[in-house]
């Protein structure tokens, strides 16, 4: 058994192994070898959709008619009303117009208007007249009814429902299995909802049937079933009330929903959510990774508008809360590139207290280093007053250094060691970047851990969107704020989803970040 998106796929192949030419043009697979392709499943699983969704994809014309319209003496017809001249396969043929002709006749007219290639679409196949299965073997082989020819480069699809489904519906021979490609579909719930997001069915209904899978596809007799179709007109239905500002009423969706039980429940759900509001502690919760079950229960409950803002909320106060340390991280990187840029130069500096006279310079604002040496220190941002400060309290780390170590010194009265050599600087720099790191990340571990309760609710909402965890992800890979503060803390959750998401880690960090 396929599920219909399957069956889409090797449909989709089958007719372009069909329509495949050789170099000539002409086509390589001989007509007699193509075989009508015949679906067969429940109804209203969406076999008809997916024809009509391949037809329209590959620029295909589409003639579609129900067998359960016609009768013998419509297909094989009433004699000639009007007669006119055909061209097929370059052979002058009769063609001749029968009452019936909404099959063929069809045909030649989506063929005149410039579709040489197509595809007829023969619904409820199973419905067929006993009388007329002989007839139709004969044009699913030929190709012909009558004096009607099916024109090259056209193919037949047969769609059929099941006979439990129907009383009337038959269940064919080999003598009409043999002649037919055979592709049985069974409903797939998952396969349903990801399709109806795609196509935009009301998030309300994905909602739902997320949470009552059970109740996308349902069938107890003719009076009571549930149909992939359904669920798809209803939620046409519901756009079209909700921008008319019309109630949805429950016997609107039993119009739809042929069960009385189902239609109640979405119903009440539908009503719940739509007035449903968030109590105003519900985004600090989330935040702070209180009351989880209850934020979860209640997004679920939620609609699709509101989830997004949300999302989109949890966003915003997150990239606030990480902005506060902008400047802090920015002095921290800095004090960080200038350390790692004359340690890498330390053996091009000559080692007389060089370094250090260069940092007492440009604490005192003076521009001694020139412009490709600055931008090699400190990035693309030039030196500043900001940078000025930074140069200023390491050359005061490095006195308080020098005091600490000549403590002993004083106390024995012995002479003092005034040592400010590059790599007694370099040393103190390398400490006083550590210092910083280590106070950045007690100020920041509070955003930290929101950014991680955040992943983690998201994880654990019963609907398993996987739209809002990458787009959440997205943003926060895209915020370079809330990239620092996971940086200098770490964050577990962002790069375990981060590599169950893309299969790597942290896509958006910056090589510089990296230690």
């Amino acid at each position: 058994m396929l599920t219909v998106q399957q069956a889409k796929k090797e449909l989709k192949v089958g007719i372009a192994s069909y329509l495949f030419k050789d170099a000539s043009g002409k086509y390589v697979l001989p007509e007699v070898n193509k075989l009508p392709f015949y679906l067969s499943g429940a109804p209203g699983i969406g076999k008809t959709q997916i024809v009509e969704q391949i037809a329209n994809e590959q620029g295909l014309g589409l003639v579609s008619t129900s067998m359960a319209h016609h009768t013998k003496n419509t297909l094989l017809g009433i004699p000639t009303i009007t007669e006119r001249e055909k061209a097929t396969d370059g052979a002058s043929m009769k063609y001749i117009k029968h009452p019936m002709s909404d099959i063929l006749e069809d045909v030649w007219g989506a063929y005149e208007k410039g579709k040489k290639e197509g595809i007829l679409l023969l619904d409820e196949f199973d419905l067929i007249e006993e009388s007329l299965i002989a007839p139709m073997l004969a044009f699913l082989q030929t190709k012909r009814i009558g004096n009607y020819a099916l024109p090259e480069g056209w193919i037949i699809v047969l769609c059929s429902n099941l006979p439990e489904y129907y009383r009337t519906a038959k269940e064919f021979d080999i003598a009409v299995m043999d002649r037919v490609r055979v592709l049985p579909i069974e409903f797939d719930a998952k396969e349903f909802l990801d399709y109806g997001a795609e196509i935009g069915i009301h998030p309300i209904i994905l909602e739902y049937l997320r949470i009552h899978k059970n109740h996308v596809y349902l069938y107890h007799d003719k009076t009571e079933f549930i149909t992939a179709r359904g669920w798809e007109n209803l939620s046409c239905c519901i756009k079209v009330y909700e921008c008319m500002k019309q109630e949805v009423k429950k016997e609107l969706i039993l119009q739809y929903i042929k069960s009385e039980e189902v239609a109640n429940a979405f119903f009440t759900y539908y009503n719940t959510t739509v007035s449903k509001k968030l109590p105003t502690e519900f985004v600090p919760d989330i935040l702070n990774g209180v009351n989880v079950e209850r934020s979860v229960m209640l997004l679920n409950c939620s609609n699709s508008v509101t989830k997004w803002k949300i999302l989109n909320q949890l966003f915003q106060n997150l990239a606030e809360h990480a902005k506060e340390y902008d400047d802090e991280y920015k002095g921290y990187m800095q004090l960080k590139k200038m350390y790692q840029y004359f340690d890498g130069k330390q053996e091009s500096i000559v080692d007389a207290g060089e370094l250090y006279t260069l940092l007492c310079e440009l604490a005192d604002g003076k521009q001694v280093l020139q412009k490709d040496l600055e931008q090699g220190a400190f990035g693309k941002m030039f030196m500043n007053e900001d940078g000025w400060k930074l140069c200023w309290k390491v050359t005061e780390k490095i006195r308080m250094k020098q005091m600490q170590n000549n403590r002993n010194n004083i106390d024995k009265k012995t002479e003092l060691n005034m040592d400010y050599s590059n790599d007694f600087v370099l040393e103190v720099m390398e400490e006083y970047v550590s210092d910083l790191k280590n106070e950045l990340k007690q100020k920041m571990r509070k955003t930290n851990n929101e950014i991680s309760n955040v992943i983690l609710f998201l994880h654990s909402l019963e609907t398993k969107e996987e739209d809002y965890m990458n787009h959440f992800m997205e943003k926060i890979s895209e915020e370079q704020s809330i990239l620092n503060v996971m940086f200098i803390c770490t964050n577990k959750e962002y790069a375990d989803s981060i590599y169950e998401l893309y299969g790597t880690l942290g896509k958006d960090f910056k090589a510089e970040e990296i230690e």
